[in-house]
């Protein structure tokens, strides 16, 4: 049989790519091949083919691998197309060609590549390999890379320098050519669970168990990857080698034109286009005026290195540079030394000062989005690809910030907000640092652009007409940006200060509060500490404002109070808190529902009147009469403060009389104001902890997130445990038969926590009427004198309250409940934790241990405790550890926060050993697969019960032995899986609640409690 001289192997699930890299070898290298074989799997249109033919001869092969389905459902599979097994065939086709070569499609064509075909006809076959003399790309690669562990069986070097399968040529002068076709679809079966590359790696095995003389191609001539800064120009082929390529990346479409050329030749041919509106993703915004040209240099670096991932850049963005009139010449100059065709240099032909350059720089933007930073700033590597991510994915967010870190004259870390915090944050300072941001350009278009004739707020006051129009905001809590501070810059002008105050000013008019000259320098955060004259002054306007807000809803009440909270304490410790100062990294899920601090918002709010507070005063005047005496004595204090101050306060009888009604109005109002009075509907949830559990923290969230999803329609007044003695009485007189009781859920309940068990018994023993929810909960009560004392008393107390509903969380504990209570309803759950569920998308290295030290309630014993970190150091040295635990108290405002920050602990990990509850439930919230030890008491056993179907949680209780093994087991783990979290336990809850609460049962009261 004759053979065919040279042919092209192409494949592709796009048909387009395929005629244009046809097009491309008939105008650089007509004649080299005499067929091109195009293996599909979907049908190639009719229309396709007759134009592919009328380019050069050509064979059509319909495609199916000889591979079991299932390969195509692991994760590495699924990255690719079935056609990347074609490259198997080519030994097979050798009895019909002399030479045979394949190529991706992803390339631009520019000269001869017959070259690659002389090299096959050497030795018999020819590859791109990435060693430092043939290297393609920035850095040397080895073939370690295709795999995920070593295969079995056989030795192979994977040190060794990797061989590329996007290019490589094979002629008939290869031996044994029969045999590699089958061996490489068996290797693919065989080592489907460890290929990283799957294709890649079978290939350069083959090469070592065949012992194939390989001749290298040199990669940067035919092989460029077009690399940021790399000059490509010059090679035969130039390969767009990842996720950046010339139809989707801005930096190669304008780099490299001739790309375009073909796709247009295609088109025009009749052929389909692969896009039809090619243009920057981003438009990157920088007005300059007299700029410093070596840190506008270091800015500019910044953005040229932009990244999506360690090994990828990240460019599809256009850098648009607004420079004044006065330093254009300046400017120009400094340009012609970047070679970059995404920068677009404008000058202005006068002055338009910031505001109007940003305005111009928007009307010729061509970026779906619009981002800012100033000319002496810097991004952090990846800033340009996560805010992108996080609009592409939120389609509902209109704004995308980020934490951010002031350099230069000033040291400091700052966090933004996001959703109802951002926009309650606007109400006193302006909500996000200017240069951080990335929003939405269809959303500012038209009339919501920057004003013009207003100097030195201008971000802020555009910020707050977004605001009115629905805008929403995203702050990825991580530091993208580096704000360089200048000591003398615009920020701290007078100019400024007196613009930032009269926006505060009609903000807070805006709720009803008019704020007096005295205290208006006061009211934005920044202004350090003050006298306690002028915090009861702040107090008592945001106070007001707070109520009246309740009548206006202009702000998420939640929110507005946070923020009034945190203006009040710098205002009393000359300290921004932490939450806004200090870089507290906190995961913000992409749904608005899971945003930093969960804001419960109810469905309808009544309005709050002062009618109302006097109507209610009277009848629990005794009760506040104590507090009352109080706030005399303060007032008596405050009277003193006022003498001094006597001639900057002309009437100070009148003063006196003003702090004092203020004094009780504030009192009265902080306590009752958030739970609506006696109007609304309300879920009490009580007994949240403020220790420095982290895993209680967790579960406080949780319970938040399971009130706002199922129960949106109540108003929720949490009282944590620490308040639970002071805030009592409150709750007493407030509480209307209607209310629903959560008390929190955790691992308390028992004669361990005899402080929390007394809240338990307390409140159920209280509040008869009320339908009361223990939240899942592991009992636990010693069997000594004093265990069976503290059930005894729970069993009476728990016993005589008809609504009450306990659930557990696990099978032992509902056996112990019915037990210890039989007539109280049981139901067993899962822990009100895993209502969380976070995708941070970090990239995952190492192990992290959570397990308890010797002393804190430890399963294991000291030998014991030794072997299992012995074992961990023999698979990593380095391994990181946490404990669960804060340090210090938790409050209410932090616990956000702390969670988070402790959840990305475990999302950064591969695996996770443990042996604490919430080092597992955390390690599933992340879906970080994890192997769990035994502890001092059932309650991690019976939990691991709920994820025996898991492929991802591995339980051992105290076999040490089986450690090591459930660790390699972990490891392999790519994709965790929870059946147990698709079954809708959490809705199953709900629906009983609702169910529960909606029942007119008659309550029969119990006389003869002890009260506890």
């Amino acid at each position: 049989m004759n053979k065919k001289k040279n042919a092209v192997m192409l494949a592709d699930t796009r048909p387009s790519l395929v005629g244009m890299v046809l097009l491309q070898l008939q105008e650089t290298n007509k004649g080299l091949f005499d067929e091109a074989i195009i293996y599909y799997i979907d049908e190639i249109p009719e229309s396709n083919r007759n134009l592919m033919l009328s380019i050069m001869p050509c064979r059509f092969i319909n495609y199916s691998p000889p591979l079991p389905d299932r390969l195509f459902d692991l994760p590495r599979f699924k990255q690719f197309s079935k056609l990347m097994f074609v490259r198997y065939e080519m030994f097979s086709l050798l009895d019909e060609y002399e030479t045979i070569a394949w190529m991706d499609t992803d390339i631009l064509i520019q000269s001869n590549i017959a070259g690659i075909l002389d090299l096959a006809r050497i030795t018999g076959y020819s590859m791109v390999r990435e060693d430092p003399k043939n290297k393609t790309s920035k850095n040397v690669d080895h073939m370690r890379t295709c795999f995920i562990e070593l295969p079995e069986g056989k030795e192979y070097n994977l040190q060794s320098y990797l061989f590329h399968s996007g290019l490589m040529a094979v002629s008939d002068k290869l031996e044994e050519r029969k045999e590699l076709t089958k061996y490489c679809y068996d290797k693919t079966v065989e080592w489907a669970e460890i290929l990283s590359l799957p294709d890649q790696g079978v290939l350069n095995a083959m090469i070592q168990d065949f012992d194939i003389s390989v001749s290298p191609i040199r990669g940067s001539d035919y092989c460029c990857y077009p690399y940021y800064g790399r000059d490509c120009s010059n090679a035969a082929i130039i390969h767009a080698w990842g996720n950046n390529k010339f139809w989707n990346d801005w930096y190669l479409h304008e780099l490299y034109p001739g790309w375009q050329e073909y796709h247009d030749k295609w088109v025009a041919l009749g052929g389909q286009s692969l896009k039809k509106d090619f243009r920057p993703a981003i438009s990157i915004l920088i007005p300059v005026f007299k700029p410093d040209i070596g840190w506008f240099g270091e800015c500019l670096d910044s953005i040229m290195g932009q990244t999506q991932s360690w090994y990828e850049r990240y460019s599809d963005f256009e850098i648009i540079v607004i420079s004044e009139s006065k330093n254009g010449k300046d400017v120009r100059s400094f340009f012609d030394s970047y070679v970059d065709p995404r920068i677009i240099l404008l000058v202005n032909n006068k002055r338009l000062g910031i505001a109007g350059s940003l305005n111009r720089g928007m009307q010729i933007a061509r970026g779906d989005y619009i981002a800012r930073i100033d000319d002496d700033d810097l991004m952090a590597q990846e800033r340009m690809f996560k805010q992108k991510k996080c609009l592409d994915k939120n389609p509902d967010i209109m704004l995308c910030s980020s934490d951010f870190e002031y350099f230069g004259d000033m040291q400091e870390y700052r966090r933004t907000f996001s959703y109802e915090m951002s926009k309650a944050w606007s109400v006193i300072a302006c909500p996000f640092d200017h240069p951080t941001i990335m929003f939405r350009r269809e959303f500012f278009l038209g009339d919501l652009l920057y004003d013009e004739d207003r100097s030195h707020v201008e971000d802020w006051e555009l910020w707050l007409r977004a605001f009115e129009r629905g805008m929403v905001v995203h702050s990825i809590p991580e530091i993208l940006t580096r704000h360089r501070w200048h000591a003398n810059g615009a920020g701290g002008t007078k100019k400024t200060v007196a613009a930032m105050r009269e926006l505060v000013k009609k903000n807070m008019e805006r709720l009803g509060v008019d704020i007096s000259a005295e205290v208006l320098p006061y009211v934005g955060p920044w202004s350090g500490k003050v006298d306690e004259y002028i915090c009861r002054k702040l107090d008592a306007l945001f106070v007001k404002a707070l109520a009246n807000n309740y009548e206006l809803l202009l702000y998420d009440p939640d929110s507005l109070k946070t923020i009034y909270e945190y203006r009040l304490h710098e205002a009393k410790t000359g300290q921004l808190p932490a939450e806004v100062a200090g870089h507290i990294s906190s995961y913000i899920s992409s749904e608005r529902t899971q945003q930093w601090a969960v804001s419960l918002q109810p469905a309808k709010r009544k309005r709050l009147k002062y009618k109302i507070l006097d109507s209610l005063f009277k009848p629990i005047y005794k009760q506040f009469k104590c507090e009352i005496q109080d706030v005399k004595k303060e007032v008596s204090d405050v009277k003193k403060e006022v003498s001094d101050v006597k001639k900057e306060v002309p009437d100070v009888k009148k003063e006196v009389s003003d702090v004092k009604n203020l004094e009780y109005e504030n009192q009265f109002l902080k306590k009752v104001f958030y739970s609506d009075l006696s109007t609304s509907k309300k879920i009490f949830l009580l007994g949240t902890s403020e220790h420095d559990n982290i895993g209680d923290s967790a579960i406080t969230i949780g319970t938040y997130e399971f009130i706002r999803r199922y129960f949106s329609e109540y108003r929720l007044v949490e009282v944590t445990g620490y308040y639970m003695q002071t805030d009592f009485q409150y709750i007493s007189s407030f509480m209307r038969d209607n209310d629903v009781i959560f008390l929190q859920g955790g691992g308390n309940l028992g004669s361990m926590y005899t402080v929390e068990e007394d809240i338990r018994r307390r409140v159920i023993e209280s509040f008869p009427a009320n339908k009361i929810f223990i939240l899942p909960q592991t009992i636990w009560f010693s069997d000594d004198e004093r265990g069976k004392a503290e059930l005894d008393k729970s069993a009476k107390v728990y016993g005589c309250h008809n609504g009450l509903v306990l659930f557990t969380r696990g099978k032992e504990s509902l056996s112990l409940a019915k037990a210890y209570f039989p007539s109280v309803r049981c139901m067993n759950m899962i822990d009100m934790a895993l209502m969380l569920s976070r995708d941070y998308a970090f990239d995952r290295k190492g192990i992290l241990t959570c397990i308890r030290d010797l002393g804190d309630e430890s399963g294991l014993d000291e030998e014991i405790y030794n072997e299992v970190f012995d074992i961990i150091r023999k698979i990593e040295l380095n391994y990181q550890q946490t404990k669960n635990r804060y340090g210090k108290s938790i409050l209410p405002l932090m616990t956000g926060e702390v969670v988070n920050n402790e959840l990305m602990k475990y999302a950064r990990s591969k695996i996770v050993v443990t042996d604490r509850l919430h080092g597992m439930l955390f390690s599933v919230i992340t879906k970080t697969p994890c192997v769990v030890m035994g502890s001092y008491t059932h309650k991690i056993g019976e939990f691991s019960e709920f994820f025996a179907d898991s492929n991802a949680v591995f339980f051992i209780g105290k076999d040490i032995s089986k450690l090591q093994d459930k660790m390699a087991r972990a490891f392999l783990v790519t994709e965790p899986k929870y059946p147990i979290l698709e079954k809708g336990l959490f809705d199953k809850m709900a629906d009983y609640i609702r169910t529960t609460t909606s029942k007119a049962t008659k309550q029969e009261r119990c006389r003869e409690i002890t009260h506890v």
